[in-house]
């Protein structure tokens, strides 16, 4: 019996003393996690705000890291433990760039490089430290854990903390001659600049870190736009820039240039093209056929068998219901999306005509084609084809009431959507390069195209 007891409390005592490591392990563990969460707070604040006097502060602002005994030393508790935390901020200056002077605004490091003139941005990173410590069965124990944030704008000027629309809501929707802006600064800088997606517009007026400045929007799309603004000091330094995302919605949009068309020689149908509107805010296009030029009519493009709410994003279409009998008439409009994201028709274009009547170009002649960088495949421009590439070359066309605008290319298909390319003639040779072969063989066919639309019947197919 007593050989027995002996080992059992030999056993027990193990067992004991297993389990106060086990207990301490998970304090120290607790402490490794809340280091960590503290660190990604850290790390997202504003670079200005980590300082030796305000990175308590930071942490405190976190709902989860909030003080557990205000007035005294900063606590937090984490499964079942109150850790005391000390936590301290410094910059360094690295000294392999150089040292540089020193700025009244952050404490520098013990061991950063001793100040001098040779880098004009000295602040290269600060260094975060938090200690912890808490009790354990009235022993104390403490972990420490130290981080380096870098200068996301390496060590520059001042920094802008916050910009602000004011008098006005994004997305604006009334007609505004202005829209004004609010900047705050980390320092007080010697200027403010301030651009839309990218384009310097002006400088901002204001003192100390409070600044102001009014973007004119009268001439302005309708869109969204990216307005930022970016501090200097006096040496031409600048810090960490801040940006803001601003959408114009105030009017229906204008309809798009460049609509042209006319019956291409297959009956009933008729090609209508234009150009891309100017206006960011555009989803698309509709165009409507009448057989008065004074009624919007039908819509044409898209069909409207593709639903009430459809819009084209392409900037052509091919109209196959027209009439055999009269001239059709068209009109396009722009289509944007209103504040309450519903589909918005804009204004209509000048009307369209397609008559009878149009005579087709003949069908062009002569087609060749050739691979690039073999001997004899001369590109348009009289030189050498370069590898990779296809040369097809043909007899220029002409039309009997009119001029061949251009010419299309038309790639392994003859319907509509084999339309691959189009050139316009020179006056020289007519030869088109395929830059996009992908190694493949292909099947081109050509037609000309007058200055109504018509379209000659197709060539005769090469492959190359």
């Amino acid at each position: 019996m007593a050989i027995l007891l002996v080992g059992i409390l030999g056993m027990v005592n193990m067992i004991d003393g297993a389990s106060r490591t086990t207990a301490g392990n998970k304090a120290r563990e607790a402490a490794t996690a809340l280091a960590r969460e503290m660190i990604e707070v850290a790390r997202s604040a504003h670079y200005e705000n980590l300082t030796d006097t305000g990175v308590v502060g930071l942490l405190q602002s976190r709902g989860a890291l909030a003080d557990e005994t205000p007035g005294g030393a900063y606590t937090v508790a984490r499964r079942g433990y109150t850790f005391t935390v000390e936590a301290s901020a410094c910059a360094v200056d690295d000294p392999k760039d150089g040292a540089g002077p020193r700025s009244g605004a952050v404490t520098f490091c013990p061991d950063s490089a001793p100040a001098g003139t040779g880098d004009r941005n000295a602040d290269d990173y600060r260094r975060l430290t938090l200690t912890f410590s808490w009790e354990h069965e009235g022993v104390s124990k403490t972990a420490r854990q130290t981080t380096v944030v870098s200068n996301p704008a390496g060590g520059l000027g001042p920094s802008v903390t916050a910009l602000d629309l004011t008098g006005a809501t994004s997305p604006v929707t009334v007609a505004l001659a202005n829209l004004n802006f609010s900047v705050q600064t980390a320092s007080t800088p010697a200027s403010v600049s301030w651009s839309v997606n990218g384009d310097t517009q002006g400088v901002a007026a204001g003192t100390g870190t409070s600044w102001s400045f009014g973007w004119p929007i009268t001439s302005v799309s309708d869109g969204t736009y990216v307005v930022t603004a970016q501090a200097f000091d006096a040496a031409g330094r600048s810090g960490i820039t801040f940006g803001r995302t601003v959408v114009l919605n105030r009017t229906a949009p204008a309809a798009p240039g460049g609509f042209a068309g006319g019956r291409n020689g297959t009956p009933g149908h008729v090609d209508i093209e234009w150009h891309a509107s100017t206006e960011p805010d555009v989803v698309g296009y509709r165009v409507y056929r009448s057989s008065s030029g004074g009624t919007k009519g039908t819509r044409a493009c898209p069909a409207t068998s593709a639903g009430a709410d459809a819009v084209l994003q392409a900037t052509s279409c091919v109209d196959t219901g027209a009439s055999l009998l009269t001239t059709q008439h068209y009109v396009i409009a722009s289509v944007d999306l209103d504040a309450a994201g519903n589909k918005r028709e804009g204004t209509e274009s000048a009307v369209l005509s397609a008559p009878l009547g149009n005579v087709q170009p003949l069908t062009p002649l002569g087609l060749l084609v050739c691979l690039g960088a073999t001997v004899g495949c001369i590109g348009p421009d009289g030189l050498q084809a370069s590898a990779g590439t296809t040369v097809v070359s043909w007899d220029a066309s002409t039309d009997a009431d009119g001029t061949v605008a251009f010419y299309r290319i038309y790639r392994d298909g003859l319907t509509y959507a084999d339309r691959y390319d189009r050139i316009y003639p020179s006056g020289g040779p007519l030869r088109y390069v395929d830059r996009n072969p992908g190694g493949q063989v292909h099947t081109y066919y050509v037609t000309a195209v007058d200055d109504d639309f018509g379209e000659s019947p197709l060539s005769l197919p090469v492959i190359g």
